[in-house]
């Protein structure tokens, strides 16, 4: 539970009519910058700069920075950027049509039973569980899909800073981390994608038809939903 839902109604209310119009109404395509280190602001001009053509228009036909939340006053969250949900809890909220937790609960289910059929395989054929077993990400793909709730573009310091040794990395070259989470912020997948990547593929990246996709399927598993993590399939067997 996030900090917002924490508060009696009355101060939640308060906190919705103090928080600004575009975070109140943040779309689907959320880029947060979460970094304001030296040359930043230049690192981001280029960035969008390189992705122009391939950004949303306003209703004036020029293009619209509404999706990007850059204030170091509000959101110099670092590598903590699940902190923004307590400024916009709405994005936890579940949009696909449908009881949540039912499709959740079902999609589980599913992938236990292919996990259960693939070790039953493995064993027969000599094979060792789980060095042998398929790629989880394969198993358990559409308990992922039913696990996420909406995705976010992080511009972090490996997005907007000087590179671990300090080398100078082409605009074209920078990568947002795109991170697929589920209603407690918890991360089910993620990648590192350029911002015009993202712009390009942004329709793709929100419809349903992302399961074979290899932007999704490519994607690295969250910790939380990994192997050993809470949410991860030993776990959830428990």
């Amino acid at each position: 539970m996030h900090i917002a839902e924490r508060l009696p109604q009355a101060h939640q209310d308060i906190l919705a009519f103090a928080r600004p119009y575009n975070e109140r109404n943040a779309g689907d395509a959320v880029w947060l910058r979460t970094y304001y280190g030296p040359s930043s602001d230049d690192t981001l001009a280029a960035i969008l700069e390189a992705c122009r053509g391939n950004l949303p228009l306003d209703r004036m036909g020029a293009p619209s920075f509404d999706f990007l939340f850059s204030d170091a006053s509000r959101y110099n969250y670092g590598d903590t950027w699940q902190r923004v949900f307590d400024r916009m809890p709405q994005l936890l909220e579940p949009t696909m049509p449908g009881d949540y937790q039912a499709q959740r609960a079902t999609a589980l289910a599913e992938a236990q039973e292919w996990e259960s059929e693939d070790k039953a395989t493995i064993e027969e054929e000599g094979g060792e569980w789980p060095e042998d077993a398929m790629y989880l990400g394969d198993l358990y793909n559409y308990y992922h899909l039913a696990a996420k709730v909406g995705i976010l573009y992080i511009l972090d310091e490996e997005t907007l800073g000087n590179g671990k040794h300090g080398e100078d990395i082409g605009c074209g070259d920078r990568q947002l981390l795109a991170a697929w989470y589920d209603p407690d912020g918890k991360v089910v997948r993620w990648r590192r994608m350029t911002g015009d990547e993202v712009c390009v593929h942004t329709a793709v990246i929100n419809s349903a038809s992302i399961d074979d996709h290899p932007i999704w399927t490519r994607a690295e598993i969250g910790d939380d939903y990994d192997w050993d993590g809470p949410l991860g399939p030993p776990s959830i067997e428990e």
